[in-house]
């Protein structure tokens, strides 16, 4: 209940300008988790180089080679045996497959009653087990056999403790060394065998005989680098917040070979990190790339949208797929979105924030024909995606390409849509609104089309009538850099239309700044783009703007480097996925490892707009002065809520005082009381027989020059049943002292 509401006003205190330095948590890695789905009649795994598929034939390992690779070299093991000595405890024959089961990140083969298969999904590989339930009749060594089918080379035969590689030119599948287990610990190393055919996992007799049931046998499926060849190659990341619970969920392809690709998934708690998700395939068996996610509020379900290129070598057009994604991770049917014999190409998503709709917004390139978009339906539920209407037309010049949308379209329900136009003197940007239902409002128009330098690679973000376009603009004639600017647009009722002058906002000629990002958190607008420094390495670096009038709030700052080449960011925000209250953000990127195998990983860096300062209480309660609270993060351009709570339900009367760290807190008694230098009142209300009351405080904008001061809050409440302040009836509440920060 705000029953007041102030500002702090920057012409009461010095100036304490400094640049901006925002204290981030480390970036985490994406793309290194594991997961394990069920697919229509198989089960299908990832880790943080490998797919791994388990249907009724066995398990078929596929390592992350890359674009390197001409084709994909799959591991498959199937069980063909399982003997002790003479005697055949298990026989694999035309009749007796069995389909595998999922548990978790476990798929387990239930063989007989006793024995099951077990495979265990981890990020470093696939571990393998057999459980034996009990003794098992024969004597002599257990000895499992399958068939190994793989274009990958073991030139080995013989018997092995340590293990076997199947390798090719960018390294080697390794089967690590068998190890028995059994019911109370003991352990024993096994042996592996290879005929050239099959593997045999073998452990001695005499652990056998002398084993406490269930006995475990298992070694460890994985993927060994070679030196100097490179890492999987984890790119083309996008991110966005929705569901319920709300959750950050990242998207990106994964190459294995040069004509294959996946795309996967990572979802994330409000935090940014990692709790209870694991990692899924949104879509294999192709060539996968460039995908694109968003997320409907009504429905609480996510849409990611991605490119199906043809497999080298394989003719055909680029066609636009898309699958929606539930809160658990579960997903909907694949469902194709455009396909017209035309490539259909880089597709950009973007939100919906009303809560009785059920839809985003896809804009694409249909190469040599123009921009197109469509509204696409994601019930709540598990319904496969649809087009709500038609696909329409944004622009039909055969020069466009590269289209954005902004993931916020506000309450009007209007996006924003940017894209590049090839030019002669160079390239442009061009932009229009969009409904959310796909039609085009007004006329497209020219963003960046100055003839001094070429224009390109936009963004743009906004709350439904006001946007900011971001864009690579060349340093100039005969240079092969680019600055980042910037471009305020605005919807007027009928067309979106330029607000402003382009803007640098980063324009250093010693450096290439390329593929800026855009997310509008509150009142602020949060900038990201790469900028080449030292040798091949690349920083990502920010900046924020205030939204409205793009002033700058504080300084350009580092969000990741200067370790490896990070590039191509994407920002999510939770205020465009409509959580209006909230100015927190993800912004994931591209990370290439620059040392000696390469490789690259997808990086996810949590940032809050408003990260707020310390706060510190440096007196407690007295008198029944109640507990007072800041609620929300001390920050620039931020509103706080000063709360009271738990004071003595006699007061009849409370004042918020305001002071700096240079207010004197003089004694009272045995209590202290805050020298304020604004008093205000505020009504109380009751319950419980404790009186409660709040203030909502304004702080000031980041042009105000009190970046760093410290301040002092104390509520003084009368009429108290305690009389400690100098036998007045007058109660003092907690006094805390905050640091004002970005």
């Amino acid at each position: 209940m705000n029953l007041a509401r102030i500002s702090l006003l920057a012409a009461l205190f010095a100036s304490f300008a400094v640049s901006q330095t925002p204290d981030f948590d480390p970036a985490a890695a994406v793309s290194g988790g594991c997961g394990l789905q069920t697919e229509d009649g198989y089960l299908l795994g990832a880790g943080s180089d490998y797919r791994v598929v388990f249907d009724a034939d066995g398990i078929t390992f596929t390592p992350a080679l890359g674009r390197q690779a001409p084709a994909e070299m799959p591991w498959r093991f199937s069980l063909d045996s399982i003997e002790r000595g003479e005697d055949v405890v298990y026989a694999r024959d035309a009749g007796s497959a069995v389909n595998p089961t999922r548990s978790g990140l476990r798929a387990s083969f239930t063989r007989t009653r006793d024995i099951t298969e077990r495979y265990d999904v981890r990020s470093e590989g696939v571990e393998q087990s057999f459980v034996f339930g009990c003794p098992l009749p024969g004597q002599g060594d257990l000895v499992v056999r399958g068939k190994i089918d793989s274009d990958l080379e073991n030139r080995f035969r013989g018997e092995s403790s340590d293990g076997l590689a199947f390798a090719c030119a960018f390294g080697e599948i390794t089967v690590g060394g068998v190890t028995g287990i059994d019911a109370v610990g003991r352990r024993v190393a096994g042996t592996l065998r290879y005929d050239g055919d099959s593997m045999e996992l073998v452990l001695p007799a005499a652990f056998v005989d002398e084993a406490v049931y269930p006995l475990v046998l298992d070694p460890l499926i994985g993927f060994d680098w070679t030196v100097g060849a490179s890492l999987s190659e984890d790119t083309d990341a996008d991110v966005a917040w929705g569901g319920s619970p709300s959750a950050y969920t990242a998207v990106w392809t994964r190459p294995y070979s040069a004509g294959t690709a996946d795309v996967l998934g990572q979802r994330f708690t409000e935090s940014g990190w990692e709790a209870g998700f694991n990692m899924h395939v949104i879509a294999a068996a192709g060539n996968n790339v460039r995908p694109s996610i968003a997320s409907s509020k009504g429905s609480r379900r996510f849409l990611c949208v991605w490119e199906n290129r043809p497999t080298s070598g394989g003719g055909g057009s680029s066609d636009l797929w898309m699958r929606a994604i539930n809160d658990d991770g579960s997903m909907s049917n694949t469902v194709t979105l455009a396909a017209t014999g035309a490539d259909e190409v880089d597709p950009d998503v973007g939100n919906e924030t009303r809560y009785n709709a059920e839809s985003v917004l896809v804009v694409w390139n249909r190469v040599g024909f123009g921009i197109r978009c469509a509204e696409v339906s994601i019930p709540d539920g598990f319904a496969d995606p649809s087009l709500s209407s038609t696909v329409k037309t944004v622009s039909s010049s055969a020069l466009d390409s590269d289209p954005a949308v902004s993931k916020g379209c506000g309450s009007d329900e209007v996006h924003a849509v940017v894209w590049t136009r090839e030019a002669v003197t160079g390239n442009n940007v061009l932009g229009a609104a969009v409904s959310h239902s796909g039609t085009l409002l007004g006329n497209e128009i020219p963003i960046a089309a100055f003839v001094d330098r070429g224009e390109q690679r936009a963004d743009v973000d906004g709350d439904g009538e006001s946007f900011l376009a971001v864009f690579e603009c060349d340093e100039g004639p005969g240079s092969t850099d680019a600055d980042v600017c910037c471009r305020r647009l605005r919807y007027d009722g009928s067309s979106l239309v330029t607000d402003g002058p382009r803007i640098w906002i980063d324009d250093d000629p010693s450096q290439h700044e390329a593929a800026p990002a855009v997310g509008l958190a509150m009142e602020k607008y949060v900038i990201a783009w790469s900028e080449a420094s030292a040798a091949a390495a690349r920083d990502l670096r920010g900046v924020e703007l205030r939204a409205s009038d793009l002033s700058p709030c504080g300084g350009e700052f580092l969000i990741e480097g200067p370790r490896n080449r990070d590039v191509m960011p994407e920002i999510a925000t939770q205020f465009v996925a409509g959580d209006s209250s909230s100015g927190e953000a993800m912004i994931t990127f591209t990370s290439l490892d620059l040392g000696a195998n390469g490789g690259s990983q997808v990086q996810a860096q949590r940032y809050s707009a408003f990260g707020g300062g310390a706060v510190t209480t440096i007196h407690a309660e007295c008198g029944g002065g109640g507990q007072l609270t800041i609620r929300d993060q001390f920050a620039l351009l931020n509103t706080v809520e000063i709360d009271l709570d738990l004071a003595d339900g006699a007061a009849t009367l409370a004042t918020l005082h305001i002071g700096t760290d240079a207010s004197p807190v003089v004694p009272c008694g045995s209590c202290s009381i805050l020298t304020p230098l604004v008093a205000v009142p505020i009504m109380l209300f009751y319950f419980d027989d404790f009186a409660y009351g709040d203030v909502d405080l304004d702080l000031p904008d980041c042009s105000s020059g009190l970046h760093g001061s410290v301040w002092r809050f104390q509520y003084v409440v009368a009429n108290t049943t305690e009389t400690p302040c100098l036998g007045l009836p007058v109660g003092l509440s907690n006094i805390e002292e905050a640091v004002l920060d970005y």
